[in-house]
């Protein structure tokens, strides 16, 4: 016998596939075939390994002396099972698997495009929009790669499984898989249930998965006790758990999309009750109002747990949303002193300026006393922000306009000692008043900290803000 005969006849003694020793020896099923046919040799690495492997002598496997009978005893026969599938029943499971990965990258999709649209609808950093995109359209390409591979890998299961009769044995330690196409033995495997990564339970069948290689298994062939059910139920941890049915899985998604969905909701409801968005924090309690969406998705999620279909996404997605609109709620009672109504800085302004300030549509004021500044010249004491409607916002500006105390463009000597929030490309009008001096728009001669008020017009936003700030000047 030639080595390459005496290689095979070995590793068919141990009921090993190609494959399987090519990964023993870290080299490839080809490689392995090659040595067989007497095409190549096995280096002398390999000859080592070989001989650990199969329990012979280097000079056995060379065949310069005879081949040794191994009393190793035959391992006992559990079972065994022979079957195929038909037409109808691969379609099924192609059908199951596709919808499988659709679903998952529609869930991706959907996330990412609200994100993007999100970002570009609150004017975020450009970046962030450029880098949502750049996702979106590398998992496009990749999604279609994927599309392609599958109806590639489709095309070649409807032509090859059909045609096939699958016969397993199971041993106490291992079990073993026998292809055969027209009376003919295709493939052999021997696969040890330690070995195996994954169990895939679908409705009609189930699938091992070992070393990225799927065996599947027909589970109406199955005895009560099979091995393969048995290890399904010790290992849950490495049990890919059914679909549920369509039902249950309408529900689960529907719930999904939903509770991700909150906190834009959230936020939709937020804006309509503060309508100009002065003072969104006084509004944030609404998230409590939204807790039961998450609530329902975590409780659905254990709910299907129960029943054995798949689960996780609706409890992860549930606690995280849960957590965040609680978050979020809490803002209403950590800011709640921070937001009112106050009119003082109105009433203020009309003294400073002279004028009757028309009547505002919405008004928001915050106190910044125990906030930090940015700027260490400039410490904002209050804010207050009104908007106006049409008709008091036309009086506003003939008024602004006609005095002249107001400012369209500020020099860079006045720009320093203005209020940190006035915004030149923002605000088309402008005046800061010393209270100390009682100057407008000017420098302080002397070194000190005054008291000042900074009162800037927005005619986009129809809106007047109000900062009463400390400004210490260095002369």
């Amino acid at each position: 016998m030639t080595t390459g005969e005496i290689i095979q006849y070995h590793r068919k003694r141990l009921s090993m596939s190609q494959e399987d020793l090519g990964q023993k020896l870290l080299v490839s099923r080809q490689t392995i075939s090659q040595w067989e046919k007497g095409q190549t040799v096995p280096t002398t690495d390999n000859l080592i390994r070989l001989k650990e492997i199969f329990d012979v002598s280097v000079d056995e496997l060379l065949g310069l002396e005879a081949i040794a009978k191994k009393n190793t005893p035959e391992p006992e026969l559990l079972e065994r099972y022979e079957f195929s599938f038909s037409d109808n029943e691969i379609a099924e499971i192609q059908k199951s698997k596709a919808t499988s990965f659709s679903n998952k990258m529609i869930i991706f999709f959907t996330l990412i495009s609200l994100f993007l649209a999100y970002s570009i609808f609150n004017n975020t950093y450009a970046g962030v929009s450029g880098f949502l995109v750049g996702v979106l359209f590398v998992f496009s390409v990749l999604f279609l790669q994927a599309l392609k591979r599958m109806k590639k890998a489709s095309i070649n299961i409807v032509e090859r499984i059909p045609k096939c009769v699958y016969i397993y044995k199971t041993f106490d330690e291992h079990f073993t898989l026998e292809i055969t196409k027209n009376g003919e033995t295709v493939q052999t495997q021997k696969v040890m249930y330690s070995s195996i990564e994954q169990v895939i339970d679908y409705k009609t069948h189930i699938e091992l998965l070992v070393n990225g290689q799927l065996y599947p298994i027909k589970k109406d062939v199955l005895n009560c006790d099979s091995a393969f059910l048995r290890y399904k139920s010790n290992n849950p941890l490495k049990v890919k758990v059914q679909k549920s049915s369509d039902k249950h899985r309408v529900i689960s998604i529907l719930l999904f999309i939903i509770t991700l969905l909150t906190l834009y909701i959230g936020m939709g409801l937020v804006a309509l009750l503060d309508g100009d968005g002065l003072s969104s924090p006084k509004y944030m309690w609404v998230f409590y109002i939204l807790t039961p969406i998450p609530i329902a998705s975590i409780v659905y999620g254990y709910f299907l747990k129960r029943k054995g279909y798949k689960y996780l996404k609706n409890v992860i997605a549930g606690f995280i949303v849960f957590g965040l609109c609680c978050a979020f709620g809490s803002f209403s009672f950590i800011f709640k002193n921070m937001y009112s109504e106050n009119d003082k800085l109105i009433l203020q302004a009309e003294q400073v300026m002279d004028i009757d300030i028309p009547q505002y549509r919405s008004i928001a004021t915050q106190d910044l006393r125990m906030g930090t500044s940015t700027d260490p010249n400039r410490k904002t004491q209050f804010v207050t922000k009104v908007r106006f409607n049409d008709v008091e916002n036309i009086q506003l500006l003939k008024e602004i306009k006609a005095d002249d105390r107001w400012l369209s463009t500020m020099p860079n000597d006045v720009y320093y000692i203005a209020s940190a929030s006035y915004i030149p490309a923002k605000h088309d009008y402008v005046v800061t008043y010393n209270s100390d001096t009682d100057e407008y728009n000017t420098v302080p001669q002397d070194g000190g900290t005054y008291d000042c008020i900074c009162i800037m017009y927005c005619s986009v936003l129809q809106e007047l803000t109000i900062e009463d700030y400390t400004l210490t000047y260095t002369k």
